[in-house]
């Protein structure tokens, strides 16, 4: 038997959406960053939950994928090293070495613990930078969780560039 709310279909609405988790999850690595950095002294800014851009520096791993990719079928031993240039609750700039050609991306970010949280994000640019590098601009749409293959190609792919 299903229950009035149910009948009427309002217990989704209580549902996190794919986008609110993942800026949610985004914003707690933005925090961990900004209170590690922070001096006793300075305190909590009363500006900390506005919504502008950090330039935060952190080596970050970017993964292509398409917009129908379902998170059981991205490649992560096609990951390649990136640095971002800047944060934001809703999302990454990251400077690549070399120019990254598609729409959509898994973007891996360590948080201060070394636990890395994968983001499903859509390309709104991408930018030649002096030097040869390539900026991303990236919007943040979904939070995604690697199977446990996933994880093992993603860390095998890490150790080729950094071990």
């Amino acid at each position: 038997m299903v229950s009035g709310i149910d009948a009427l279909g309002l217990m989704g609405i209580f549902r996190e959406k794919p986008r609110t988790k993942a800026s949610n999850a985004l914003a707690r690595i933005l925090t961990m960053h900004d209170m590690s950095e922070m001096s006793y002294e300075e305190g909590i800014s009363r500006s900390r939950r506005q919504d502008f851009p950090r330039p935060v520096a952190l080596g970050v791993m970017v993964i292509p994928c398409g917009r129908e990719t379902k998170a059981a079928d991205v490649n992560y031993l096609h990951a390649v090293p990136g640095v971002t240039c800047d944060l934001r609750r809703e999302g990454i700039g990251v400077l690549l070495p070399h120019n990254l050609k598609g729409d959509h991306f898994l973007v891996a970010i360590p948080d201060t613990e070394e636990v890395w949280r994968f983001f499903g994000c859509e390309c709104r640019h991408n930018s030649p930078r002096p030097g040869g590098w390539w900026q991303l601009g990236l919007h943040v749409e979904w939070l995604a969780e690697p199977e446990s293959n996933q994880m093992a190609d993603f860390r095998s792919r890490l150790g080729r560039f950094f071990d």
